[in-house]
């Protein structure tokens, strides 16, 4: 009987993984060997890949705040991000979209 060459013996021990890592609206794409190989790729890897495209880009945000505590909440909310986002040197540019149910019920037309 033939021996088998090394690397063909070795196939079993590993898994090859290829992969598609969301991190955020990014996609990660990778292929990897061994369970270690793939943890590593998605610890390190995703979060440097995410980072970098970030720090690079502004930010656009949509503003939809929504009915009933949306418009005592939403104020908030920008003024925590736009703290965090200083603080990191990342521009946000906000849009406010009034799309609440209270704005469409003003608009219709009273047969419809």
């Amino acid at each position: 009987m033939a021996e088998v060459p090394l690397w063909q013996r070795l196939i079993p021990m590993f898994f090859a993984f290829v992969g598609f890592y969301m991190f955020g609206k990014r996609l990660l794409v990778g292929i990897v060997f061994g369970e270690t190989a793939f943890i590593f790729l998605l610890l390190v890897g995703g979060v440097n890949f995410e980072r970098k495209l970030i720090m690079k880009k502004n930010l656009k945000i949509a503003l939809i705040p929504g009915d009933g505590i949306g418009r005592e909440v939403m104020p908030e909310g920008v003024r925590v991000l736009e703290a965090v986002s200083s603080k990191f040197g990342i521009k946000l540019d906000w849009t406010e979209f009034e799309w609440s149910c209270e704005t469409y019920l003003q608009n219709w037309p009273n047969d419809a």
